[in-house]
C-alpha cells in the first residue's frame, strides 16, 4: 500500500504542466495545515510574516515518527490572531492533526511575532513566541513527552525587548534561543544587540548572554538584523549573516558573517579565528565583512541563504540595483570571498534556504516575484536548472516565508506561506501554510 503523500490535499493542475523536469512526484502538491480544521475561524494564519531573518518553522521528531510544524495564527481579530499554534504530521498514516493553540498571545497583532520550536531530550516539546520587542519570550513547555495538547506556559525573564527568536538543539541536547533585544541606549538612537539564551538542563533554567554588540553607537548605527540564522550540522553550530542598521530601519551599508560553534559558544571568522564569545562593533566591523554597499541603502528586506561546501560557506543573497533585486552569492575559498551573479535567472528572487548535495551541487529554494515557488540549482555556481515547485493561483496574494523543517525527514522538507498581502501593524491575513516534501533531485 502507498503511503499518502504529506503535500496531497490541495493538486493544482496548472503547476504540474510546469513541472516537466519531475517524474509524477508529489512536487507539486501541498498540504493545507488550515482547512482541516473546523470552525472556519481558525482558518486566519498569521503567515505573511515579514521577518528580517529566515528560521525552521517546525521540526522532525524521530521518536514519534512526526513533523511538528508552529506558526502564528488564530481566530481573526483581536490578541488571537497572533497566538502561537502547532500542528502534527504523522509520517506513518500520512495525516496531519488539528492545530491546537500553543498558549494565547498577550499582545496585538503583528507580523514580527512568530513562534519557534525545539525537542528536549527527553522528547518534550519548547514553544517560543517572540514579539515585537513589547513583551517577554512566552516560553511553553509541552505537559509530557511527545503530546502536543497540554502546555505550562511562562514568559522568561529578562526578554521584555525581545524580537526575532531563533530556536535550535544542539547534538548534545542544548537548547540555545536566540533573539534581538531593544535596550536603553545613553544616547538618542536605537540601542538592540543581540542576545542569546541557553539551557543545559531541558528548559529548566536559562544563561542570558550578549551575543553581537553595535554600542558605540553615536552615529545612529545600532540595530542588529540577522538576515539568516542557519544551523549546520558538522562543524555543529550557526551560520549567522547580520547587518546593522542605522536608526533602527533607515539605512544599512553593510553584511557581516560569523560561524558560532556550539562546541565552545564562541564565534569564529569564515577564516577559523576565533573571536570569543561576544563581538563588538570593532570586532565585528574589522573581522566579519561579508559585502557593503558603495552608498547608504536605504532599507530592504534583503534574505540570505547559507550552505557549507568544500569547507567553506557560500552566501546567497538579494541585491537591490536600480529599484530591482538580483540574486547574488559570496563563496568562501579558503581564502577570500568571490562574488558571483545570476542576472539570468532574472529579478524579484528572494533567497530563503540552500543546502549542498551529495555530488557538491547546490540548491537555493527562494522565491520569484512573490509569487512562485522555485528551486534553483548549481554546480560550480553556474546555474544547472530551475525548478517550479509552487505558483500562486490569487493575484492578489503574496507567497513567502518559506523554510526548511529543522532535522527534516524527507516526506516534508519545508514550508511556505500563500495568502492575502497586508503591513506588519495590521496583520491578519487569511492564506494557507503548505508544506512540501523532498522534491526529485532534478537532472
Amino acid at each position: 500500500m502507498t503511503k499518502p503523500s504529506p503535500l496531497r490535499r490541495l493538486f493544482i493542475p496548472a503547476v504540474v504542466l510546469a513541472l516537466t523536469f519531475a517524474a509524477a512526484s508529489s512536487v507539486c502538491l501541498a498540504a493545507d495545515l488550515t482547512h482541516r480544521v473546523q470552525p472556519a475561524a481558525y482558518e486566519t494564519i498569521n503567515g505573511y510574516a515579514r521577518q528580517k531573518t529566515q528560521i525552521h518553522g517546525g521540526v522532525y521528531d524521530d521518536r514519534t515518527h512526526k513533523t511538528l510544524i508552529v506558526y502564528s495564527g488564530g481566530i481573526s481579530g483581536g490578541l488571537s490572531a497572533c497566538s502561537p499554534y502547532i500542528a502534527a504530521y504523522d509520517h506513518g498514516t500520512g495525516t496531519w492533526s488539528a492545530p491546537v493553540q500553543v498558549a494565547p498571545s498577550p499582545v496585538e497583532p503583528d507580523g514580527h511575532n512568530y513562534p519557534q520550536i525545539v525537542i528536549d531530550r527527553t522528547g518534550r516539546y519548547h514553544v517560543f513566541h517572540t514579539m515585537h520587542a513589547n513583551h517577554a519570550i512566552l516560553h511553553s513547555a509541552a505537559n509530557a513527552p511527545g503530546v502536543i495538547n497540554g502546555w505550562t506556559t511562562t514568559a522568561m525573564d529578562g526578554t521584555a525587548g525581545a524580537t526575532y527568536g531563533a530556536a535550535f538543539t544542539s547534538q548534545n541536547g542544548n537548547m540555545y534561543l536566540f533573539y534581538r533585544s531593544r535596550e536603553r541606549s545613553p544616547n538618542q538612537y536605537d540601542y538592540e544587540p543581540e542576545y542569546s539564551l541557553k539551557s543545559v538542563d531541558n528548559g529548566q533554567t536559562w544563561e542570558k548572554t550578549k551575543r553581537i554588540d553595535p554600542y558605540p553607537n553615536d552615529d545612529g548605527w545600532g540595530t542588529v538584523y540577522t538576515k539568516s540564522v542557519h544551523y549546520e550540522p558538522n562543524p555543529e553550530g550557526l551560520h549567522i549573516v547580520f547587518a546593522i542598521h542605522k536608526n533602527h530601519n533607515d539605512f544599512l551599508d553593510a553584511h557581516y558573517y560569523l560561524f558560532f560553534s556550539f562546541a565552545d559558544d564562541q564565534f569564529h571568522t569564515v577564516d577559523g579565528r576565533t573571536l570569543g564569545p561576544v563581538v563588538d562593533r570593532q570586532a565585528y566591523t574589522a573581522n566579519a565583512g561579508l559585502f557593503s554597499y558603495s552608498r547608504e541603502m536605504k532599507f530592504f528586506n534583503i534574505r540570505t541563504a547559507v550552505a557549507l561546501i568544500d569547507g567553506g560557506p557560500a552566501v546567497f543573497y538579494n541585491y537591490k540595483v536600480n529599484s530591482a533585486e538580483w540574486l547574488y552569492a559570496r563563496v568562501w575559498n579558503q581564502q577570500q570571498w568571490t562574488e558571483y551573479s545570476f542576472p539570468k535567472l532574472g529579478k524579484s528572487i528572494a533567497p530563503y534556504e540552500a543546502r549542498v548535495m551529495a555530488d557538491k551541487t547546490v540548491q537555493v529554494y527562494g522565491v520569484q516575484f512573490a509569487r512562485y515557488v522555485k528551486r534553483f540549482r548549481f554546480k560550480d555556481f553556474l546555474s544547472t536548472g530551475t525548478d517550479l515547485l509552487y505558483q500562486k493561483t490569487n493575484d492578489d496574494n503574496y507567497v513567502g516565508h518559506l523554510t526548511f523543517v529543522h532535522r527534516a525527514h524527507p516526506d516534508l522538507l519545508g514550508t511556505f506561506f500563500d495568502g492575502e498581502y497586508t503591513d506588519w501593524d495590521a496583520p491578519t491575513p487569511t492564506g494557507t501554510l503548505f508544506g512540501f516534501p523532498e522534491p526529485d533531485p532534478g537532472p
